[in-house]
């Protein structure tokens, strides 16, 4: 015979200081959700909101009531459609939870803040980055109606953005340097070219496909049909005279049956997936410690500022804000400002 599909229940478990919540969820399997108490007038009053919630009555739980694990969850499956976003919020979640642990929403403070960013081993604007994850999930349980309104979560303040770029010197080198790479010295040196001639970034360069790049036009679409549109815009943009060269170069190398501009060495059918070992040792070599493949593109909006060209103009190409080239990205060269007191 069949069990007899019993009601949720209040239970303990070994080594767990808090009362637990035992069910059969609607796919028919037997789970458990902590209460976050060890008191048991407390652990009924939890169950009493649980079967409210499961009855489809009842207002939003307040913050004592529902854990903090939960909430991040809840918005995981909302997300889960969006493949860039669900990846950021599994990262920030490990953290978070290991951080956490069982505890409610009304744990999270002023004072618990500051001791989660005092307490992890990372960059200031990483921990701001798990953070607002954790903003976006509490604002979605309450605009979601599970949970009261919690107010304003206050994030780390943002460390101010990296100033690196390269000279054209720098560039030769760092060229010269990819070149000594054994196993990926040819896409690595097109993978440089590529970043400061049009200040894409690492992730739309790597996806570039063949399809993508019109030689006879001059044009090249970092976009794709079939991927997601977020935040990281992508240009479309012209292919400049040098450029030109390199790709058409690189085009009668790969042949006809190249799908990928970046593709195995043996196999033209498999993409390479990431140049970041091969850079991060050519930076090294260079003598460069503190050079990313994303300074390509503060290289490249950097030299547009440099010669003069129109931010409107620059802003378009690179397919970014004016106020986020002239505050982040358009670095002027000491020099020309030494040449302007000069002329002064």
């Amino acid at each position: 015979m069949p069990r007899r599909r019993t009601g949720p229940r209040l239970i303990t478990r070994p080594n767990k200081p808090y009362y637990f919540i035992r069910f059969i969820d609607h796919d028919g399997r037997q789970k458990e959700r902590s209460t976050g108490t060890s008191d048991s007038g407390e652990a009924e009053e939890v169950l009493e909101e649980f079967l409210k919630e499961r009855r489809g009555v009842g207002r939003p739980r307040e913050h004592r009531r529902i854990l903090i694990a939960e909430v991040l969850s809840d918005y995981a499956d909302f997300k889960a459609d969006e493949t860039s976003a669900a990846t950021r919020i599994a990262y920030a979640m490990i953290h978070l939870l290991e951080f956490w642990d069982e505890k409610t929403v009304d744990h999270i403070n002023r004072e618990t803040l500051k001791r989660y960013g005092k307490k992890a081993p990372r960059s200031p604007s990483t921990i701001r980055r798990e953070l607002s994850v954790l903003r976006a999930a509490l604002n979605h349980a309450a605009a979601m109606n599970r949970m009261l309104p919690f107010g304003k979560l206050e994030l780390p303040s943002e460390t101010p953005p990296r100033q690196r770029w390269l000279t054209r010197d720098e560039v030769a080198k760092l060229i010269w340097s990819a070149r000594q790479e054994y196993r990926a010295k040819k896409q690595l040196s097109y993978f440089i070219l590529i970043g400061v001639y049009t200040g894409a970034r690492r992730g739309a360069i790597m996806d570039l496909e063949w399809s993508q790049i019109d030689l006879e036009r001059r044009t090249i679409d970092f976009n794709k049909a079939d991927a997601a549109v977020t935040n990281k815009r992508r240009a479309q943009i012209p292919i400049g005279r040098k450029l030109y060269g390199h790709l058409s170069r690189l085009k009668a190398s790969a042949g006809p049956d190249a799908p990928f501009v970046f593709h195995q060495k043996r196999d033209k059918s498999r993409r390479i997936i990431s140049v970041v070992k091969g850079f991060r040792s050519a930076s090294k070599r260079a003598g460069f410690s503190d050079v990313t493949p994303h300074t390509l593109r503060h290289t490249c909006a950097s030299w547009m500022a440099q010669r003069g060209e129109k931010m409107i103009d620059a802003s378009i190409y690179l397919n970014m804000t004016m106020q986020t080239l002239s505050k982040v990205y358009a670095h002027h060269d000491n020099k020309h400002i030494t040449e302007l007191a000069d002329r002064f």
